[in-house]
């Protein structure tokens, strides 16, 4: 019986069962390059797409608002996020180019790992935002209509 199931342990196991060749401190070297430049970038992306985006909100708060302006801010909008997958792209193209494809099925876990824990937190975040300052905002009853404060 631990026979059988050492066995089947052994052969859906996730884990490769010979391990890859360790990085060389070239590899090394080039992926820390890579993740510092692509870690800079989404930054300075992602910064740059926020306050974006806060204009648009700004222009679109006002009842009368530049619709020029607004789809200047929209096509700004949409570069930097054109920009922010190309930045991801070559994340993935250059790691696939510095190491081999035992070495990325690791490095793929780790990213993954590190993606889904930084979404988790960022959903955390967004979430206390909402349940903290936007109920305690006095006035704000989301279940008011636009036009119920206005007179005809």
């Amino acid at each position: 019986m631990s026979a059988l199931l050492l066995c089947s342990t052994l052969m859906f196991a996730d884990e490769p069962q010979v391990k890859p060749a360790p990085l060389t401190s070239a590899q090394y070297s080039q992926l820390r390059l890579l993740i510092q430049r692509t870690q800079e970038r989404d930054r300075e992306l992602k910064t740059a797409l926020s306050q974006r985006q806060r204009e648009l909100t700004l222009v679109y708060s006002q009842f009368e608002f530049s619709v020029d302006h607004a789809e200047r801010l929209q096509s700004d909008i949409i570069e930097l996020q054109r920009q922010l997958l190309a930045n991801y792209h070559n994340l993935q193209t250059e790691l696939r180019r510095i190491v081999g494809r035992e070495r990325f099925e690791i490095l793929k876990r780790r990213i993954d790992n590190a993606l889904a824990s930084d979404a988790k937190n960022t959903t955390r975040k967004s979430k206390s935002r909402v349940n903290g300052a936007e109920s305690e905002k006095p006035g704000n009853n989301k279940s008011r209509s636009p036009d119920s404060g206005r007179q005809n």
